[in-house]
């Protein structure tokens, strides 16, 4: 069956190994020819004012767009390419230690040709060898050497590729220094950034054509979503984006770099226990007492047994990228803590615990980058949810704190100014009694707010860069706008109301309504933040003889029955992983999916995650009414983010 525009996508070895790759790593090796010439002209011309980091910035681009100019839509892909692949084993079989790198990433494609399914397509003479993932292909291989000839400094997310899981590492010999293994996390010196340009090719090209980037032990979905659809719209941009961001440590041009940090950390270094082994075996010594934390949550730990505890390669330029970008436009300081740092064992509970909270991800998350990287033309995204479930709050006010975007620095500083108020004097402040947290008493008491009530505010910001504050109080009156008054003092007081209230909100519970899952599935792309748990038990029922399939809602499963049959069902289900919570009266929101496609015909729901697709029912998504709140069920969705279209910042491509 074959998926998106076209017939077919992936790339023939007989096309990888003539042309660009018969090249011969020519333009790395100072052998240049006509492939190049342009690149090698751009150096000669460059003005007397020449800024490094802009105008270097500006060349990488030229090189980019004209090595995938023959890339004029998103490209194609086949349904049964798509599997779980871990890259970093399947490129860590090839020796990248002497020879010509990009001529041997050339040579693992040919090697793993059956896996990708390489053998049928873009091959010369057919109908499909003009597919714009067969051009993105060759234009992978193609830019790379061009910009290594150009850029002999190497690109600046080379530390992404430096990994050591494989049978061999991923360098070439006497590029990466020694491994320091006693260091927390394990680091080494890159002394020829360059040395891991075959590796991050083969690297690149695996994840997009198996459509497998993961998040592993991170946190990391709501990043990782947005990565999904492009992947599966448009594979094609999506390799020529990958080029981009190894290159020039940005996601479009458009948006901010991410922290310089972010650059100098790698991932691939970071041991991990496969089968009771230390995967580096030269890390087992160093490492032999040590656990290896995991910061997504507990179905994210579950998949991600005998794995690396976060991303290595695209999927971690990706997420690390995102995250630092995100705080950095929304006005946050790369000075200070540095967040969403490795992952690695040994790692204290109190980082264990700021790297899950950095890496958290929430529907305003999602909401920003569906606008940036999702339809950055149109900025036409949305986020659809049940409004019964505000939490008391005022719904205009609880729209705009559903879909705001707060950098974790700026958030840690507002639970550092609410928790050490009790809650008897948070009444006092909003001039309400618990029984008026809701409808107009409520949105009167946000109108009467007064600086006033501000004693503290001030002095939880000294200990931060210039601005911060005047910046954080400028999203906060965003936020607040609807209500009137002081919307900056209302923007704030969002974020104490349904704890007060002593109910979830559509933050966290799924909520959603028939008319929601209707409009992700009629949208061209639609996210979901819904709750994982179902996911996994649907996976884990056959393999525990529970006759479970989707036909029912996961939760709330003894809800109506009499106490034998409640008793019986707890003892089938009461100690099996996962599948116990089938007993809950209802579960939480707290994972990030890409909604691929809806058959509503036959009641089938696609679903990418953790680098694979799910199936799932109707009743799954929005089961029943659950017990305990209006707008509550038993289904699995919080909220949906669609987007009406596939944009690109850089070009009038659109992806329908």
């Amino acid at each position: 069956m074959f998926c998106s525009r076209m017939s077919a996508w992936l790339v023939g070895v007989s096309l990888l190994l003539r042309g660009v790759l018969t090249m011969q790593d020519g333009c790395a090796q100072g052998e240049l020819s006509s492939q190049c010439e342009d690149a090698e002209s751009v150096l000669l011309q460059r003005p007397r004012n020449y800024d490094v980091a802009q105008d270097e910035e500006r060349e990488m681009l030229d090189i980019i767009r004209s090595s995938f100019a023959g890339v004029d839509g998103g490209g194609s892909y086949l349904e049964e390419n798509r599997h779980v692949d871990e890259s970093w084993r399947k490129c860590g079989m090839v020796d990248w230690s002497v020879g010509r790198e990009l001529a041997k990433a050339s040579a693992a494609a040919m090697k793993n040709r059956k896996d990708l399914g390489l053998d049928d397509f873009c091959t010369e003479g057919t109908e499909n060898e003009w597919d714009d993932t067969c051009h993105a292909l060759r234009g992978v291989v193609l830019a790379m050497k061009r910009l290594a000839h150009r850029f002999p400094q190497g690109p600046k997310f080379h530390n992404a590729f430096v990994v050591d899981y494989g049978k061999y590492n991923s360098w070439r010999d006497g590029s990466v220094g020694e491994v320091n293994w006693t260091a927390r996390p394990p680091a080494a010196a890159v002394l020829d950034a360059s040395g891991i340009l075959g590796y991050a090719t083969c690297s690149i090209i695996r994840t997009v054509m198996t459509q497998s980037p993961r998040q592993y032990g991170a946190g990391v979905c709501s990043y990782m979503a947005p990565l999904a659809v492009i992947m599966e719209k448009a594979p094609a941009k999506a390799l020529e984006m990958a080029v981009r961001l190894l290159w020039t440590g940005k996601l479009t041009p458009q948006l901010p770099a991410p922290c310089d940090y972010v650059y100098d950390r790698q991932p691939g270094l970071v041991p991990f226990k496969d089968n009771g082994s230390w995967t580096p075996a030269a890390a087992a010594d160093v490492y032999s007492s040590e656990t290896v934390g995991c910061t997504g949550n507990a179905v994210d730990c579950s998949k991600a047994g005998g794995a690396p505890p976060q991303p290595v390669g695209l999927a971690y330029m990706w997420e690390a990228a995102a995250i630092s970008i995100a705080e950095v436009a929304h006005g946050a300081s790369c000075q200070g803590r540095r967040i969403n740092a490795l992952t690695y064992p040994g790692l204290s509970s109190d980082q264990l615990e700021r790297n899950t909270k950095d890496q958290t991800g929430t529907a305003g998350s999602m909401l920003y980058f569906c606008n940036e990287l999702i339809d950055p033309r149109g900025k036409s995204c949305r986020i659809h949810f049940n409004f019964q479930a505000c939490g008391g709050m005022p719904i205009p006010l609880c729209q705009e704190f559903i879909g705001a975007f707060v950098p974790v620095q700026y958030m840690d500083k507002f639970t550092e100014f609410w928790n050490p108020i009790s809650e008897e004097d948070v009444y006092k402040m909003l001039n309400v009694t618990p029984g008026h947290m809701s409808g107009d008493d409520l949105e009167k008491a946000l109108q009467s707010l007064e600086p006033g009530h501000l004693a503290g505010w001030e002095e939880v910001w000294q200990d931060m860069p210039s601005g911060s504050r005047q910046t954080a109080e400028q999203i906060l009156a965003s936020m607040g706008r609807s209500v009137g008054g002081w919307p900056m003092l209302a923007g704030l007081a969002s974020f104490v109301i349904p704890p007060l209230s002593n109910v979830d909100s559509a933050a966290t519970m799924p909520s959603a309504t028939p008319e929601n899952l209707q409009a992700a599935c009629r949208a061209r792309v639609a996210l979901l933040y819904i709750d994982s748990t179902p996911l996994l038990g649907l996976t884990m029922a056959p393999k525990f003889g529970i006759p479970y399939a989707g036909e029912k809602p996961f939760y709330g499963l003894t809800r109506g029955l009499d106490a034998e049959t409640k008793e019986q069902f707890k003892d089938l289900l009461g100690g099996l992983p996962f599948l116990s919570h089938m007993l809950n009266p209802r579960g939480t929101c707290n994972h990030a999916v890409y909604l691929s496609r809806c058959d509503e015909a036959n009641d089938q729901y696609y679903m990418w995650s953790w680098g694979s697709l799910y199936n799932v029912t109707k009743a799954m998504l929005l089961g029943t009414p659950a017990e305990g709140h209006a707008a509550a069920n038993t289904g699995m969705i919080c909220a949906a983010i669609t987007a009406d279209r596939l944009t690109w910042a850089d070009s009038d491509l659109e992806v329908l």
